[in-house]
């Protein structure tokens, strides 16, 4: 019998397919800025792509390779991607299905709600071995869970639940 081990609470080549969507295919960054935020994506150098092309598409701008690196660059956060300008040419070039898009947002998502739920669950664990009022812990991680997969992203802390 071969046991399991726990589910991997991210994927990178979902982020990058999302990544390189955005880059190659312009007309996907509307709904993908619907559907994610830059906390979905659990790796910090993708979260700091996926902010910069929020904020071209805030300003009315397509993004592609060079205004992105145009707009790290600019905004000092070209130092933070691993391997800079190659790494979006990298995700430009390796995005299996442009047109896939939403369905790599939504692999990105739940991994994201995952995460999230797997950090309120471990933060009432502690909160509870400390001594936390059981009443309050539920009640935070009742508020913390929210209604599921509505798109809303609500998470308290669990710290000072002991009132």
């Amino acid at each position: 019998m071969t046991v399991a081990g726990p589910p991997v609470l991210r994927d990178n080549e979902a982020e990058q397919s999302v990544l390189g969507a955005m880059l190659v295919a312009p007309g996907t960054v509307s709904d993908v800025l619907a559907m994610l935020r830059p906390e979905d994506l659990a790796s910090e150098g993708h979260r700091i792509i996926f902010e910069a092309i929020a904020d071209l598409h805030a300003q009315g701008i397509a993004p592609d390779q060079v205004t992105v690196k145009d707009e790290l660059e600019r905004s000092g956060r070209l130092s933070k991607v691993q391997a800079g300008a190659l790494y979006m040419a990298h995700l430009a070039v390796t995005v299996p299905i442009p047109a896939s898009a939403l369905h790599y947002a939504g692999i990105v998502r739940e991994h994201a709600e995952r995460r999230r739920l797997a950090e309120t669950t471990s933060a009432a664990t502690r909160a509870l071995m400390e001594g936390a009022d059981v009443e309050n812990v539920r009640a935070h991680v009742r508020t913390a869970v929210g209604s599921g997969r509505t798109g809303e992203r609500t998470t308290l802390p669990i710290e000072g639940v002991r009132e």
